[in-house]
């Protein structure tokens, strides 16, 4: 007897041919470029009632090891087994041998194997006893398998498995699986998988002899052949009349309790048919046998899914999942989204194939919820009325400002005699950053104030302003995005009373109407419009107090109050369908009292510089409170928005040129805001005698 031990090699530039017993107690591989490897076993005996020989050696694997990677453009094919032994001579002559059992093309664990042309096992055919078994073409544990040509089981005394997965594989097949009678897929351990692609064509068995394997039909596919014992089927659907359909040719043998995983691929299919009509065999088989029972699972968040048993097939049906809505935003602290999650799990519920209540359909994760929610609210969270407040500050201040010019206590100029013709241009930029769980906004402005003011008697002075000023609200979502366009007209009446030397009292006035072009662009992608209208009233009143602190300082500490009210039409949407909003009119006021000073020094007789920092306490703040209701349907809801801070600030720095002809050129840069909110504004002023 020839033994070969670990490590022994052979090594011949022709056909080798070993005779007699042999016994390979390692591992044995053949090199690349081997030209003929051939086994034979015993002829059979001699002798008076004769004997059977043994076996013949059986086929060598062309690859085998463990965790690499192999991706074949060619033909792979394990060994042949051996040829038949011979029948004995004299007396009862021995019966022939059995042929050896072919061997794998590949085999091993942990591996990845990418197919795209040829892998069969090897085989022998049979003879007057029987030809060696035919081998997998694949077999082993752990590995990656995806094919995209063909995959053909052995040939031989028993056509051999084509596959062989003994556990914790991923099978991916869009190719071609054969092993004809035989068996093609054999999973003899848990965690394999098995996913028919776009191309999937099997023809023998599929067997799960183990617990915990799972056969996916990503497409629609056909196994000719019986399927068995997987504890888990999964199915893709598309919309209501494309999904994947497995069609079995043979029998399909059920567990218990069986497993249905359905995937929602679509995320903006509409159920509208498919909640009444159902997906008719998503498994279809010649015969159906086993259990009758399903544990059905579904990554859809707002809807459920449920599999019956047929005659020969499986169906799927489609229902309204308990309501799910308010439970997401609740976690996503989502707080502007919690009236309208309120509606959509009443429309959901009660109306579960209405338009608006499938657009929720495909959503997986409570995230995407919440998120597809918040961003069906109005613009910025219903406060689009609070945005009009707070950005409409600016014009206030270049007025009140103008005020203290014309009384001279600002420089300690004698009281104006003549009239003035002014103007102001500014840009600003607001942000608003997230705050009690509504997202923040942007706002970039700009406009012109035109005014004329003069004196009216030697203690009053009177003036009035018009002004123009745009705005682009942007507010960027986790899904979706709102941008709303402000067009403000306004019209200004503004007095000062000279009370003493030192001592001013101020009020100004103003009315004016906003146009808002807005925009919103939904989770779906969608994009909802409107136009609207809103009136603005302002009125507000300092008293300062100019002090001179030398020839060239002074410092004017004030006083002061501001009212504000906004009153925001109804209106409509429209380009968005069942996810239009339908809102109602709004308004909010502000009144903001606060101290501060001004800080002037003169430079030159023409150069002053200037400096202002002011507080406020907002005594009116509040929450925004929008009510709208889904063009789809359902209840009218509120959309809570943010409630600002009450204390508010104002700072600038600025510089001021006056021509001896009484001209003069103002620049000046300005910080208001409270917190979580910031407007930065820079604003150029000119004033002519006439």
């Amino acid at each position: 007897m020839i033994a070969i031990t670990k490590n022994t090699k052979f090594t011949a530039n022709s056909d080798i041919h070993l005779t007699g017993m042999f016994n390979i107690i390692a591992q044995l591989t053949f090199a690349s470029g081997s030209t003929e490897f051939k086994f034979s076993g015993d002829r059979g005996h001699s002798g008076y009632l004769g004997f059977y020989d043994d076996l013949t050696a059986a086929g060598g694997s062309a690859v085998t090891g463990s965790d690499f990677t192999l991706t074949n453009n060619g033909d792979i094919s394990g060994g042949s087994g051996g040829d038949l032994g011979y029948y004995g001579n004299g007396g009862i002559g021995g019966i022939g041998g059995i042929g050896g059992i072919g061997g794998s093309a590949v085999a091993g664990s942990g591996f990845t194997l990418t197919n795209n042309a040829n892998i069969s096992g090897g085989g022998f055919a049979g003879g007057s006893a029987r030809g060696g078994d035919g081998a997998s073409a694949v077999t082993g544990s752990n590995f990656t398998l995806t094919n995209n040509a063909n995959i053909l089981g052995g040939s031989g005394g028993a056509v051999g498995v084509a596959i062989n997965a003994t556990g914790n594989s991923n099978i991916y097949n869009s190719g071609v699986i054969d092993s004809t009678s035989g068996t093609a897929i054999s999973f003899s351990g848990s965690g394999n998988i098995l996913v028919l692609q776009t191309g999937s064509s099997i023809t023998g068995h599929v067997i799960s002899s183990a617990v915990g394997n799972t056969l996916s039909s990503e497409k629609s596919s056909t196994i000719t052949g019986n399927a068995s014992d997987f504890s888990t089927f999964k199915t893709s659907v598309t919309n209501d009349t494309s999904y994947s359909k497995l069609n079995i040719t043979g029998m399909l043998t059920l567990l218990s309790n069986t497993n249905i995983n359905v995937d929602v691929a679509d995320p903006n299919f509409n159920f509208s048919s498919a909640v009444n009509n159902g997906f008719d065999d998503i498994i279809k088989a010649d015969v159906i046998t086993g259990g009758g029972d399903f544990n059905v699972t579904d990554n859809s968040l707002l809807f459920d899914f449920d599999a019956i048993l047929e005659t020969n097939s499986i169906a799927l049906t489609l229902q309204s999942a308990a309501p799910k809505v308010l439970t997401s935003v609740l976690f996503s602290k989502k707080n502007a989204a919690t009236g309208a999650a309120v509606v959509l799990d009443s429309v959901i519920a009660n109306n579960s194939s209405s338009k608006l209540a499938a657009r929720f359909v495909s959503l997986n994760t409570t995230a995407e919820v919440a998120d597809a929610v918040e961003s069906t609210l109005p613009a910025v969270a219903g406060g689009i009325s609070l945005t009009t407040s707070l950005i409409s500050k600016p014009i206030t201040t270049f007025i009140s400002a103008r005020q203290t010019k014309i009384s001279g206590l600002s420089s300690g100029d004698n009281t104006l005699q003549n009239q003035h013709f002014w103007l102001e241009t500014f840009g600003s930029r607001a942000k608003q950053d997230n705050q009690q769980g509504v997202h923040g906004y942007d706002v970039n402005s700009y406009g012109l104030v035109i005014g004329i003011d003069g004196e009216y008697s030697p203690t009053w002075h009177v003036g009035a302003a018009i002004s123009y000023a745009n705005s682009d609200v942007e507010s960027r979502l986790n899904a979706g995005k709102n941008m709303v366009s402000i067009d403000s007209y306004q019209a200004y009446v503004y007095a000062s009373k000279q009370l003493d030397e030192h001592t001013l009292w101020s009020v100004q006035s103003s009315v004016g109407q906003l146009k808002y072009d807005g925009s919103r662009l939904l989770f779906t992608n969608d994009i909802a419009k409107a136009d609207y209208d809103s009136w603005h009233f302002q009125l507000h009143s300092d008293l300062a107090h100019h002090m001179q602190l030398s020839e060239k300082t002074t410092i004017t500490p004030y006083i002061g109050a501001s009212y504000s009210y906004i009153d925001v039409n109804d209106y409509r949407e429209s380009g968005a369908g069942a996810l239009n909003l339908i809102v109602k009119d709004d308004g909010i006021d502000s009144l903001v009292v606060s101290a501060g000073f001004r800080h002037q020094y003169s430079a030159t007789n023409n150069l002053s510089l200037t400096t202002e920092l002011g507080l406020g306490y907002d005594l009116m703040t509040d929450k925004s409170n929008l009510t709208s209701s889904y063009a789809g349907g359902g209840a009218q809801f509120t959309t809570e928005g943010i409630k600002p801070a009450a204390f508010t600030y104002d700072a600038a720095i600025g510089m001021r040129y006056k021509l001896e002809n009484g001209t003069s050129v103002t620049a000046k840069y300005n910080i208001n805001g409270r917190e979580n909110f910031k407007q930065a504004t820079l604003e150029l002023h000119a004033r002519w005698l006439f």
